[in-house]
């Protein structure tokens, strides 16, 4: 398993320049899901004291509870702005309301640092090949107006 890195800002080729957005968008998308459900569910907002086998069914509970209930109250449990939005013409990012709530109740603030800054040769190999991959077979119309 790798933790996705972006390239560093100096000295990056266009190639750099799409991985590291699709990296940012791909991270915004889990922090949009997993803040939601912390916003909802305060027991994400601290250290869960359990097993990470207990762990792994607390989060596909929550992901299922949640689900039900977006499914029959949306209006409350999935209002509009709840999630993060990117306006593609502007590139700007209005924040969801989730961020808001999450913060309000001091929620991944102080966050672990690792202290590693170099990867290993095959993560460096893997962001690679996305990154060819993102300007190959794996473009989209609209990524050369983005970036």
């Amino acid at each position: 398993m790798y933790l996705m890195k972006p390239y560093s800002r100096h000295g990056m080729f266009q190639s750099d320049r799409e991985f590291n957005y699709r990296l940012s968008r791909a991270r915004r998308i889990v922090e949009n899901a997993f803040g939601i459900l912390a916003s909802r569910f305060r027991t994400f907002l601290r250290s869960i004291g359990v097993c990470p086998d207990k762990v792994d069914n607390i989060v596909k509970a929550t992901c299922a509870l949640y689900n039900w209930l977006r499914r029959t109250s949306a209006n409350q449990y999935m209002p509009p702005g709840t999630t993060d939005h990117e306006d593609v013409d502007t590139r700007i990012i209005t924040p969801g309301s989730w961020r808001r709530d999450v913060l309000s109740n001091h929620g991944f603030i102080g966050g672990r640092s690792w202290g590693i800054h170099n990867h290993s040769k095959e993560a460096g190999t893997l962001r690679y090949k996305y990154a060819e991959y993102f300007m190959g077979t794996g473009a989209v119309d609209w990524q050369w107006n983005i970036i």
